[in-house]
């Protein structure tokens, strides 16, 4: 009897590493985009200031790679080939861990970064203490869905390494 784990989405697990798989290439191509295509500052200075930060363009920098780990973890979740999922798997633990960095980096010039920056017509820009709250609230929710895209890019690879997958993976018109 073949057993079949469920992924983090609650569905096969060859089929959520797909679904991780393509999160991973659309958040790279975004920081693509981002590298090639940045937003217009209309003069704003903490938005040229932001766009130009080490950190920023360094992380923007490692996340192009993620286009290449999602292509990878595409075809071991098509293919039943484990290195893909390896790969998808290192990738998304050094996400994990040069985000640790890019979020303290990030604390330390938030408030600099509102207190420079223009707020829209009729909105008001948040005070700094509760824009700090909201990037640490939001680096724990990032950890937890990196944490468990590893774990499913992990078990796909071990589970494709030892052979467990016994059904057909590629759909016979691709054969």
């Amino acid at each position: 009897e073949v057993d079949f784990p469920l992924c983090c989405f609650c569905c096969p697990l060859r089929m959520g590493v797909r679904v991780i798989s393509l999160y991973t290439v659309a958040t790279s191509v975004s920081a693509v985009l981002q590298m090639c295509l940045p937003l217009p500052t209309h003069g704003d200075s903490a938005a040229a200031e932001y766009q130009k930060d080490p950190f920023i363009v360094a992380f923007n920098v490692f996340d192009i790679f993620g286009v290449f780990a999602g292509l990878a973890g595409l075809e071991s979740g098509s293919t039943g080939e484990w290195r893909g999922a390896v790969f998808l798997c290192a990738y998304l633990v050094l996400r994990l861990l040069f985000r640790v960095p890019y979020t303290m980096h990030l604390e330390s010039i938030i408030c600099d970064i509102i207190a420079k920056t223009k707020a829209p017509p009729g909105e008001t820009l948040p005070p700094c203490p509760e824009a700090q709250k909201a990037l640490i609230v939001e680096f724990f929710v990032f950890a937890f869905m990196q944490l468990c895209f590893i774990h499913a890019a992990w078990t796909l690879a071990r589970r494709n390494y030892l052979g467990l997958y016994t059904e057909v993976l590629v759909p016979r018109v691709l054969q």
